[in-house]
């Protein structure tokens, strides 16, 4: 079954370190969610702000997407997108001690030991602790001006269809018995 991003995704926060190996420690409820003894695949995030890790089946999810997009996308757009993107993702193993390793060249990109663990939906995202924070108030910016949009969402009280934003008619009335 594809994967449902917001329904059987991964979220939630953690700071680790990186041993001197390149490895870390994965959080149980990361790695419950990540089915943790599956493959996995680590890859750049497009905007070079993070690595993504993802379960092999995640990745493959994304790999079909992704295609399916490709023949609306300019050719030099799909070949970095091949290139950057999925092609320079690499498998990797979780290993008995619930340990990650981060390979050499992903730990360059990062530049510090000092890591954030996000889970964003269908991957854990792996931030160096001081671009996350760098980047934390744009990204608070964002989300603040889209809580308008959002409301509905957030306070679990979904609009009715074809409802203009004014109350529905009823809508909160209490029945009496007159």
């Amino acid at each position: 079954m594809p994967g449902q991003p917001l329904q059987d995704g991964i979220f939630g926060f953690a700071e680790v370190t990186l041993d001197k190996a390149g490895r870390f420690v994965i959080p149980v409820e990361f790695f419950e969610r990540l089915k943790g003894r599956e493959p996995m695949r680590i890859l750049v995030d497009p905007q070079d702000r993070c690595l993504e890790l993802r379960t092999e089946g995640r990745f493959q999810e994304l790999v079909a997407r992704l295609a399916r997009l490709a023949p609306t996308l300019p050719p030099e757009t799909v070949s970095v997108m091949m290139t950057e993107y999925l092609g320079y993702s690499l498998q990797v193993q979780i290993d008995n001690a619930y340990r990650l390793t981060i390979p050499k060249r992903f730990r360059e990109l990062l530049g510090d030991d000092e890591i954030v663990l996000i889970g964003a939906g269908e991957a854990l995202q792996i931030w160096s602790r001081t671009a996350f924070r760098a980047s934390q108030k744009d990204r608070r910016r964002v989300l603040s001006q889209s809580v308008p949009s959002l409301t509905h969402a957030i306070l679990g009280v979904m609009p009715d269809e074809g409802a203009t934003g004014e109350a529905v008619a009823g809508a909160g009335a209490v029945e009496t018995d007159a």
